[in-house]
């Protein structure tokens, strides 16, 4: 091997290892934003799913305000046992209900207690309401999930008809 053929080498592998350098970036970032589009589509889409659930028994239905709903679901039709639950943004942060939502980023929670605080997570970096998450027209309700996660925004709108009500 020849100090030329070195040379030759190493300047191809300068030239390799500047491309991989210059490209390697952005290519994470565009790994990273469709990350957290997917991170945000399956959180919002379980949690519609879990809401979709519990409300397709529900029996009676009160949105208390705009972040928080309320229901009591007929769980067992055999012998109908009442469960009362209680789906609601929740910041640790606010102290108790009811939040005028002045954070940015929310969790929804499901609690049966119904007990500000308590409850399972099913969903995180959800927005503050704009107007309402959880709306009611006759048997028919309507959700609408909003969420961000680094500078990615994700918006899922669904309606249920509970077929108890």
């Amino acid at each position: 091997m020849t100090v030329v053929e070195l040379l030759v080498a190493i300047a191809l592998l300068a030239i390799l290892l500047v491309i991989t350098v210059t490209f390697y970036p952005p290519v994470i970032k565009v790994f990273n934003t469709g990350k957290d589009d997917f991170d945000l589509m399956i959180e919002t889409s379980t949690a519609r799913d879990i809401i979709s659930n519990y409300l397709t028994k529900a029996s009676t239905v009160a949105i208390t305000n705009q972040g928080r709903m309320s229901f009591t679901a007929n769980t067992d039709i055999i012998t109908p046992l009442a469960e009362n639950c209680t789906f609601y943004l929740y910041n640790a942060t606010d102290t108790a209900w009811p939040t005028t939502y002045p954070y940015t980023s929310y969790e929804l929670r499901y609690t049966e207690v119904n007990i500000f605080g308590s409850g399972k997570t099913i969903a995180h970096n959800l927005n503050p309401p704009p107007l309402t998450s959880f709306s009611r027209i006759g048997n028919q309700i309507a959700i609408n999930l909003n969420a961000t996660k680094n500078s990615q925004n994700f918006e899922l709108r669904f309606e249920i008809h509970p077929r108890n009500l």
